[in-house]
Order: C-alpha cells, then structure tokens, then sequence
C-alpha cells in the first residue's frame, strides 16, 4: 500500500466498521474520465497486489470494485448504508461484474488480440481458422469503445451491434484524418 493510498484505505475501513455511506471520485483509465459516485463500502481486499474496495454504488445499481489506487477523493457523506448493500458471496475471481443493461458485443480479434477474450472476461468465444477468436464480451458503457479499438492496433474489431461497428469506423476515421494533412 503506498502513501497516497493509506487515507483512502483508512477511510473506507472506518467506513466500513460504522456502516457509513461514502462519496467516490474515482478515475477510470478504460474510459479516461473521472466520476463521483455514493456508495456504501462493504470490504477490502487484496488481488494480484493490488487493494480493492469492493461496494455498492448507488450509481451503477450494483456491486462494483474500486482500485484503491485509482481513488481520486474518498469522503463520509454522514449517511448510513443501505439495508440492501450485502457484500458479494465471495470474493471475485474476475473484477468486471455484469448487469443486466450491459452491452453485448461481439468482436472479432487476430491471433494476436486474442488474448483480450480472457482480459475482458468474454461469455463465448469462437476460433477462427487463421488463429483468431470471435468474441462475445459485456460491457458497462460503449461510450470508450472506439479508444478500445485504437489501442490494440488492427488486434479487435467490433463486428455487432452494427451501430457500434460503425462508430468505431467513424471515429477511427476522423482520428486517421488528424494526420492526412
């Protein structure tokens, strides 16, 4: 645990042994934003040395997991939890936790980006014959899915929902365009 991480795990541990509500800045390198949220802490952990928050977020409607270290700002909001934060049944062997308004997206990945299937915890996959996968993966939000695209470099492209498909291509294209000129 370094430094800047003990006053987040201080506070989520008081937190959590007085059943108080907490307010959350927390900084999401996947969709590059930071957002605020309420939730009520339920418990700490630590998975492949890295500290979690695990809590219900008012938000989102569910569980989620905070990285400690991507805790922005952590405060008692002086309300008590509510009576439906339970904490999971045990603790999570994969960090991504599904809703039922989650996206499902099916991208086509190379040999190379097939690898990304087990990253992101895909429900079904299919080979290819040239070594690559189909992949049906959840996600929270699509907003970030174009970025995602750009960053594995030719290794994923997102085949259904056509919509999304599209505006992958779009943006894609206007960022390719940045360097025409």
């Amino acid at each position: 645990m370094g430094p800047g991480n003990s006053a987040a795990l201080e506070t989520a541990r008081e937190a959590i042994r007085t059943g108080t509500r907490l307010r959350l800045r927390y900084f999401s390198p996947l969709r590059d934003s930071v957002s605020e949220r309420d939730i009520d802490p339920l418990r700490l952990y630590s998975l492949d040395n890295t500290w979690y928050l695990e809590a219900y977020c008012h938000s989102a409607q569910g569980l989620r997991n905070f990285r400690l270290d991507r805790i922005e700002a952590l405060e008692s909001t002086g309300l008590p939890v509510s009576e439906s934060a339970k904490p999971g049944d045990s603790f999570p062997v994969k960090l991504f936790t599904p809703n039922d308004d989650d996206a499902v997206v099916v991208i086509e990945l190379t040999r190379r980006g097939a690898g990304l299937a087990d990253e992101y915890y895909a429900e079904r996959t299919a080979a290819l014959p040239d070594g690559g996968l189909l992949a049906e993966i959840r996600f929270g939000s699509t907003d970030w899915l174009p970025m995602f695209v750009a960053q594995h470099g030719g290794g994923a492209r997102i085949l259904h929902p056509e919509e999304l498909a599209e505006a992958s291509r779009e943006w894609l294209s206007a960022a390719l365009a940045q360097y025409e000129d």
